[in-house]
């Protein structure tokens, strides 16, 4: 998991990554909890290699197309697309406070039955050149990306949205042992006058 600790939602997020760890273990695909802005809160499964080492600047930043793809998107709906190298990616908005940055639950980074044929038009020679990799490498890359059917990742779809809607739910709920603690604290400050 990528997270830098420092943003109050991490502990909220991975509570409730945790109440659905038996479904998350059936997703076969990869998904990050990011911001708007692209920085990677939690990776609950790994985006494919070729995604981190030739498009994401950085491991825990998205990939440009990801990150212009959610800022063109300031609405609440769900909506999908395809990277530069025809890999087919979906996010989901996670509604949380005012207060935090606009998240979203980003999954798919796999390619389609119907657009797989991308694979075999990656200008490998020049990828590696200018990431400063082997062609081999690229290769390798491209190679371990999947491939799904949209029926397949239609499921995926759904599971995401049902996963993105309880972990809003457990940013918005409110911390009961902060509200335990406000309301003994108000108790005592009742009986002290």
């Amino acid at each position: 998991m990528i997270t830098n600790g420092k943003e109050p939602h991490v502990n909220k997020i991975r509570v409730g990554i945790k109440k659905l760890n038996n479904l998350l273990s059936l997703a076969k695909i990869p998904l990050q909890v990011a911001t708007q802005t692209g920085h990677i809160i939690v990776e609950i499964n790994p985006a494919p290699d070729f995604c981190k080492f030739v498009c994401q600047k950085s491991s825990s930043i998205l990939c440009d197309t990801c990150v212009s793809r959610l800022q063109d998107k300031n609405n609440s709906d769900f909506f999908h697309f395809s990277c530069p190298f025809g890999l087919y990616n979906f996010a989901v908005p996670i509604f949380s406070p005012k207060d935090y940055p606009r998240l979203y639950l980003i999954g798919g980074q796999v390619y389609s039955e119907e657009a797989q044929y991308h694979k075999y038009m990656i200008p490998v020679d020049k990828l590696a050149k200018e990431k400063g990799l082997s062609t081999a490498v690229i290769a390798k890359t491209i190679g371990q990306i999947d491939t799904m059917e949209m029926p397949q990742l239609e499921i995926y779809e759904r599971m995401s949205k049902y996963i993105a809607h309880n972990l809003s739910e457990s940013i918005n709920t409110p911390n009961t042992t902060v509200a335990r603690l406000s309301l003994e604290k108000e108790l005592l400050e009742k009986k002290n006058y």
